[in-house]
């Protein structure tokens, strides 16, 4: 399924770029091949249809031929429609939801662009868990901002897609430390130096700042939390170690130069699965340090 996420963002509008699309559809066993030739052969047929189809609704909504885009969008409904097994006739299903939330962002149909999306996160669920969908959270929230739904975060369309920009970047930054730790014994590194190399760049971890628009590296911070009125600076991502090295938790500043906050109006942190929650604001009156 086409990744949402893999977008263009500028000051005033959203555009998307060419992305791969993997086939949902599921090769069949080897215990069960030569059963139903038939059904085998029309199932690589709707698996071809069903990528070329997604690449070309991709490069028409890329193009602004937003009309043509909702048609492929109905032929791949049809797969869908055809497609008896439960989990792939599923991600078939995303894979519409999301072409129509993307025409709708493109349109600036706030409204619609969020219902679909929300349909996009439920289904994935169901495949991906809940882990796995974070980034359409971050989407919808971004949605609900541009609708002025939420009373809190930045208001300005360039602020509020680059705020988007910074929690793809934490995502990002967040898988290259948990495939650090899978290859080091389950440890977390001490050091943004250890992630320089073959970790931030394999995920995508440029680290261009939305706000300066200037490459930027993610910072060490203290192990101290943060003081409430502590300023961490537009788009700068923080990487601090928790627990005794056990754990970490990953943030970075907003469009005002304070924490980026989730809709719920807690900081958006990144923590290890099952972490235990740490506050990241000091109770008392020690001002923290970046390291």
């Amino acid at each position: 399924m086409r990744l949402l996420l893999c977008i263009v963002l500028s000051a005033t509008s959203l555009s998307f770029g060419a992305v791969s699309v993997a086939s949902p559809f599921k090769p069949e066993s080897a215990g069960s091949a030569g059963k139903s030739s038939q059904g085998q052969k029309k199932k690589i047929e709707n698996s071809v249809s069903f990528v070329i189809l997604s690449q070309q609704a991709d490069r028409e909504v890329h193009a602004k031929q937003l009309d043509k885009a909702k048609k492929t969008a109905d032929e791949i409904s049809k797969l869908a429609d055809a497609e008896p097994e439960a989990e792939t006739k599923g991600r078939i299903e995303a894979e519409v939801h999301q072409i129509k939330a993307e025409i709708a962002i493109m349109q600036a149909d706030w409204s619609v662009a969020e219902q679909e999306l929300l349909a996009v996160k439920k289904i994935s669920s169901g495949f991906a868990g809940n882990e796995g969908t974070g980034h359409f959270d971050d989407l919808i929230t971004l949605i609900r901002q541009r609708q002025g739904k939420l009373h809190f975060g930045p208001k300005l369309a360039p602020e509020i897609d680059a705020e988007l920009a910074v929690k793809t970047q934490l995502r990002a930054l967040q898988i290259a430390i948990e495939e650090y730790a899978r290859e080091h014994n389950d440890q977390y590194p001490t050091k943004i130096a250890q992630l320089a190399r073959g970790y931030l760049d394999k995920y995508g971890g440029h680290f261009t700042n939305p706000f300066t628009k200037k490459a930027e590296l993610p910072q060490l911070a203290s192990s101290e939390p943060l003081e409430k009125d502590t300023t961490l600076g537009k788009g700068k991502l923080f990487y601090k170690l928790t627990d005794e090295g056990q754990n970490y938790m990953i943030f970075a500043g907003g469009f005002d130069d304070k924490p980026i906050m989730f809709e719920n109006g807690k900081p958006f942190i990144l923590r290890a699965e099952d972490a235990p929650v740490e506050p990241i604001f000091h109770t008392e009156n020690n001002h923290p340090h970046i390291d």
